[in-house]
């Protein structure tokens, strides 16, 4: 395996845990805060994957830099586009993580609130997906 072959399957492997954590908050966590016990647990579920999914977005950065000095064209506008949403896709991670799910949890912001960033930045990173898959790589 080259350098860049395992750059690529390091980067797609940090995607698939920042968005596959998503898609479960998304789909499968809700029905967990209406269970007994459900929303420590959802709590607990919830400041886990934080911890993950930040790695994950600094492994994604880290080889997303890796990308553009082995020949990525960041001028290239599928690109240009792709990290325009991992800013906004960032920018709704923090708001979400630091702000929105802690003062939920504390009960001075409604639920709906982090839900709904958590939900917008889903949306935002299937563009990311999507944009992704219409790349070309290095020249």
């Amino acid at each position: 395996m080259t350098g860049y072959r395992l750059l690529v399957f390091v980067h797609v492997l940090a995607a698939a845990v920042w968005v596959g954590g998503y898609v479960l908050f998304a789909w499968a966590a809700p029905a967990l805060r209406r269970a007994p016990q459900g929303t420590q647990a959802f709590r607990v579920l919830g400041l886990r994957f934080r911890g993950l999914s930040w790695v994950a977005v600094g492994v994604l950065l880290a080889t997303g830099v890796g990308f553009l000095l082995s020949g990525w064209d960041p001028a290239q506008p599928v690109l240009r586009d792709k990290l325009g949403l991992v800013g906004i896709a960032v920018l709704l991670k923090a708001a979400h993580d630091f702000w929105a799910a802690p003062a939920a949890a504390r009960g001075q912001l409604p639920a709906v609130w982090a839900t709904g960033l958590a939900r917008a930045n889903l949306v935002v990173l299937v563009g990311v997906l999507f944009l992704a898959t219409l790349l070309r790589g290095p020249r």
